[in-house]
């Protein structure tokens, strides 16, 4: 158990950010996210973060999802561990800084690198403002991320059922394959099996004769030697 740490949690978290199929801040809300959040001298508002992050904001950039995920999972995780920053070092600059780049995945890496300070900044001020209103003003009750942790009482709610097919719940020898579909990788067969359910196997082309070789060697030979025997005379002459 010693070896199912903190940090190997933090790092299947920060990578399940990372291989989401949308990022939580998609390339179409940079221009308006630097607008608001982009300038360094500026203190981010409370009132721009509800708009941005509240579920009811009507003029939020933000897709639903993210801003779902954000306020139920994300911001009040970071929340959590910086309540503890005197432990374990992570302030919520320290935690905006280290996930602010999962969150990114737009098609300009160089893009990108610039809108990662906004969302350092922009993540930073979440995590500081969640228990001082921001949470209450998200619609978040106060020990929901806590009862969100609880190990489900059912095995079927570790799986996201709405991911599966009913076929994929079952073992993989009672699922109903088509006989000659190929699923995924390389298809191996059984060397054993019956020619009648194979068929014929293609015959293998003929080895050339062991003599015939060792005349041709010979031969090569023989004529390579007359080759260097005529040039030395060539040259004595």
């Amino acid at each position: 158990m010693d070896g199912y740490g903190v940090h190997l949690a933090a790092g299947l978290i920060k990578l399940w950010y990372r291989e989401l199929r949308e990022p939580l801040f998609p390339s179409s809300s940079y221009l308006e996210l630097k607008r608001i959040f982009g300038n360094d001298e500026e203190s981010i508002d409370q009132v721009h973060l509800i708009e941005l992050l509240s579920s009811n904001s009507q003029w939020s950039i933000l897709p639903e999802k993210s801003r779902q995920i954000l306020i139920r999972h994300l911001i009040p995780l970071l929340s959590r561990t910086a309540a503890f920053q005197d432990h374990n070092q992570m302030s919520p600059r320290n935690l905006a800084i280290c996930f602010s780049a999962t969150l990114l995945r737009g098609t300009d890496p160089i893009e990108d690198a610039r809108m990662n300070r906004v969302i350092q900044r922009l993540v930073e001020a979440a995590v500081l403002q969640w228990d001082n209103g921001l949470r209450e003003a998200c619609g978040v009750r106060a020990n929901e991320f806590t009862e969100a942790l609880q190990t489900p009482s059912d095995d079927y709610d570790y799986e996201d059922p709405a991911e599966e097919d009913e076929d994929d719940l079952k073992p993989v020898e009672d699922r109903d394959f088509p006989k000659d579909e190929q699923l995924e990788g390389i298809l191996l067969r059984d060397n054993d099996v019956a020619e009648e359910e194979e068929g014929p196997r293609p015959p293998l082309p003929p080895r050339p004769n062991q003599v015939s070789l060792q005349n041709q060697t010979e031969a090569r030979t023989s004529s390579i030697r007359s080759s260097t025997a005529i040039n030395r005379d060539r040259s004595t002459q």
